[in-house]
Formats: structure tokens, C-alpha cells, sequence
């Protein structure tokens, strides 16, 4: 692979697919003010690197199942795109790989990504302490609980938002 072309491993569409067949998305963009994306930030022990976050809503039979959230970082020097499934309640569904540029001996395992179902603080994930390490792919498992630690907190934050009056 050329530096700079993306592997595509797959799509929202494809992983919402396997999932809930007859499910439909709603993309939704949250816009957040500095302050809002610092103390988002600051909850989840990593910075945000927008304060435009696109998110979409899976919706089965009118009602809402899941909140996708999509982040694209750095895992060494090449990015990555991850993205998490939040349950209306707050709780980690699953997590995928979308995008992948890095060596494939680096790139997490499905088994590797299910410890993170049911999660539901960021404060309570730590890579290598509740969460495994991955042998020889360090840099990845970081990069993946921060992702995650990220989008519960964009989560919760949305939610205090969506809850208010």
C-alpha cells in the first residue's frame, strides 16, 4: 500500500447492516463551543481535535437504538477511523475499524474491540489497567481507548444537552 491511501476495511452502512438489518441513519452534526470541547475533553483525559462532531442516529422502527460516533486519528503516523456505537443509555455497543493506514500486524483484533461493550464512563477506561494491552501494538490500543473514552464523552455531554429544558 501507498503511504497516504486508506485501506477501507469497511462501512458505516455495512457494520449498521450486520447489526440491524433494517436499520436507518440519520446523520446529525453536533457543534460545540471551546468551552463545551474542553471540559468534553477534559472528561474523557484526551483532547477533541474538533469541535464540529458528525455523528448519525440508527434508528430501527422509529425508534433510536444507537448513536455512531466516528473518530479519525493518529495510531503511529498514519490514521485511523474508528467507529463506536453508544446505546441511548450511554453504554458502548461495539466498536469497528472503518479505516486503516498503518502496517496490518498493528491493526486491533474483533476480540480485542468487544472489551469495550458495555462501558459507560470514560473516566473508568485505562489501557492496559480495565482495558488489555496488545502485544506489539501499543500505540493502536492507546489510540482505540481514547477514541472510545472520546465518544462516551461526547455522549454523555450530548445527552445533559438533548435532557435539558
Amino acid at each position: 500500500m501507498l503511504p497516504g491511501m486508506a485501506k477501507v476495511i469497511q462501512t458505516p452502512e455495512a457494520v449498521v447492516a450486520s447489526q440491524w438489518p433494517t436499520a436507518v441513519l440519520r446523520p446529525q452534526t453536533i457543534y460545540l463551543t471551546e468551552p463545551e470541547a474542553d471540559a468534553i475533553g477534559d472528561q474523557a483525559g484526551t483532547p477533541l481535535d474538533s469541535r464540529v462532531i458528525h455523528v448519525q442516529q440508527v434508528v430501527v422502527d422509529g425508534q433510536e437504538v444507537a448513536t455512531l460516533y466516528f473518530d479519525r486519528h493518529k495510531v503511529r503516523t498514519l490514521p485511523e477511523t474508528l467507529v463506536i456505537a453508544v446505546s441511548p443509555e450511554g453504554k458502548v455497543l461495539w466498536v469497528e475499524v472503518l479505516v486503516f493506514q498503518e502496517p496490518q500486524n498493528y491493526l486491533p483484533r474483533p476480540g480485542w474491540l468487544k472489551l469495550f461493550a458495555g462501558h459507560t464512563d470514560p473516566k473508568e477506561l485505562t489501557y492496559r489497567k480495565n482495558i488489555d494491552g496488545i502485544t506489539g501494538a501499543t500505540l493502536t490500543g492507546r489510540a482505540v481507548t481514547n477514541a472510545v473514552k472520546r465518544a462516551l464523552a461526547i455522549h454523555q455531554r450530548n445527552q445533559v444537552d438533548t435532557d435539558a429544558p
